[in-house]
């Protein structure tokens, strides 16, 4: 039919939308540049020394963001393989698949610091606990203030 012009689908349009505003998005787990402990001293700045460890300061690294992405990642990208099918089926947004994936990469992380046995604790950072009436031997949890304060953002920031 010469001259027939077809209206593309406005539901399917609007699917494609969300899939380019899945491409904007850009999802982070970590700690906000305010996040500090009482002394100042920045939460980010901790992990990172916890994650990697520092042998000049006699800190063995305890990872668990690198584990959690080699463990995770096909899991994400799978709940972000579904979430676009259902953009596309009109059941969800962009940012609402993004909410849910990265909430879901934040709840990974915690979770492995959580589960985080080893290396145990040396005798000097026992007694500062036991000093504190801290009587936990597991690492990464002395005051609870970096798992607390792990947080996570979905945006078109760089």
């Amino acid at each position: 039919m010469a001259g027939v012009r077809r209206v593309p689908n406005v539901a399917v349009q609007d699917a494609l939308k969300e899939l380019v505003r899945m491409k904007e998005n850009k999802g982070k787990v970590g700690w906000l540049e305010s996040n500090a402990y009482p002394d100042g001293t920045p939460v980010a700045y901790v992990a990172i020394i916890q994650e990697m460890g520092s042998p000049k300061n006699g800190i063995p690294p305890r990872p668990f963001f690198r584990p959690t992405i080699a463990a995770k990642s096909n899991t994400w990208k799978n709940q972000f393989k579904s979430g676009c099918k259902a953009i596309l089926a009109g059941n969800e947004t962009a940012s609402t698949v993004m909410d849910k994936v990265v909430s879901g990469a934040a709840g990974d992380v915690r979770k492995t610091i959580k589960q985080i046995n080893s290396p145990p604790l040396s005798t000097v950072t026992l007694q500062i606990r036991r000093s504190r009436n801290n009587t936990s031997v597991k690492p990464l949890n002395d005051t609870g203030h970096m798992l607390k304060t792990l947080t996570y953002s979905v945006g078109n920031e760089e």
